[in-house]
């Protein structure tokens, strides 16, 4: 993903006969993080 040129990593691990059941879910979790170009982050 990138963001204002900055990388970020997602990684989803969980044991393989898991996938197919808890895959759509994490789908939907990354879906959830959408960004917005007008959307103002905080400076750390």
């Amino acid at each position: 993903m990138l963001l204002d040129g900055r990388y970020y990593e997602l990684t989803y691990l969980d044991k393989q006969l898991k996938v197919p059941e808890t895959l759509p879910l994490a789908n939907k979790m990354v879906e959830s993080f959408q960004i917005k170009s007008d959307m103002v982050l905080p400076s750390i």
